[in-house]
């Protein structure tokens, strides 16, 4: 899996068996990787650190690698859309670059979450691995806010 590069090496926010969540600090990007399927706690402690973070230290993008994701259940969809989405919205989130996995019903569920989140201020692209996206693997340490969708513009990575 490629992470955001920088001249700084990515600070490990939250660490489990089922997901990881990194800050890149000269790009000020969030970024996590789903290592399996997830829930509840684990779910909802990992989005939280990676709030925490975005708030704490200003940044507006967030690198979701959702690639081995599964649906989520009901009570954990409910939670990220009342609670967790609205918190991270006001801590400044603007640009979100999900690498999406092939699964045919993952991939609409996704979609769905982005247009949402898109229709409520969050800039949302979706790419098939996280080096296509936005967000991807890069020489510069700079992203810039830029492109048609108002995302990270691929030219600086």
């Amino acid at each position: 899996m490629s992470k955001p590069r920088s001249a700084s090496p990515p600070e490990v926010v939250h660490d489990s068996e089922w997901i990881t969540v990194w800050y890149h600090p000269e790009v000020k990007v969030v970024h996590h990787q789903f290592h399996k399927a997830i829930r509840g706690e684990a779910f909802r402690s990992a989005l939280r650190a990676g709030s925490a973070v975005l708030l704490s230290r200003g940044a507006t993008k967030w690198l979701s690698d959702d690639r081995f994701v599964f649906i989520l259940p009901q009570e954990d969809q409910e939670w990220a859309q009342t609670e967790w989405f609205p918190q991270t919205l006001k801590s400044g989130w603007k640009y979100w670059a999900i690498a999406k996995p092939e699964k045919a019903v993952v991939d609409l569920y996704l979609r769905r979450l982005a247009a949402s989140y898109s229709a409520a201020g969050v800039r949302t692209e979706l790419f098939t691995t996280p080096a296509n996206s936005s967000f991807g693997p890069s020489t510069t340490p700079a992203y810039n806010v830029s492109g048609a969708a108002g995302c990270i513009s691929r030219e600086s990575i």
